[in-house]
């Protein structure tokens, strides 16, 4: 039977993040639009964004400046079942704030990709 996923690392540029809760990762890509006039005349194509949200843990040793300076970056998104996607140039997208001990971050870049 199939592992299902539980347990996600986020790696930025090789450095483990201490991640909270768990991340999500919207894989980008093809996205179609239905076109209609007086009928459904099929999809219009365009490239979406990847886009991995994780919650990163605020600690007294975090440097929220250089968190908001990523740019360009590789970011992992590794799971327990042996999976890994990464986005390649990614940059955070997001204007971070602490709440509850917790820094929300969003990368985005090309589409992710299986390694």
């Amino acid at each position: 039977m199939a592992k299902v996923t539980g347990v996600i690392q986020i790696k930025v540029d090789g450095s483990r993040q201490r991640v909270v809760d768990t991340p999500t990762i919207n894989f980008g890509g093809l996205e179609g639009e239905a076109v209609v006039g007086d009928a459904y005349h099929g999809e219009m194509y365009k490239v979406v964004a990847g886009l991995i949200t994780c919650n990163l843990a605020h600690m007294s040793d975090t440097d929220i400046a250089a968190m908001q300076a990523w740019q360009s970056v590789t970011v992992e998104f590794i799971t327990d079942t042996g999976i890994t996607y990464v986005l390649t140039g990614a940059a955070v997208v997001n204007t971070l704030e602490v709440n509850e001990g917790k820094i929300e971050v969003q990368f985005r870049s090309g589409p992710a990709t299986e390694v």
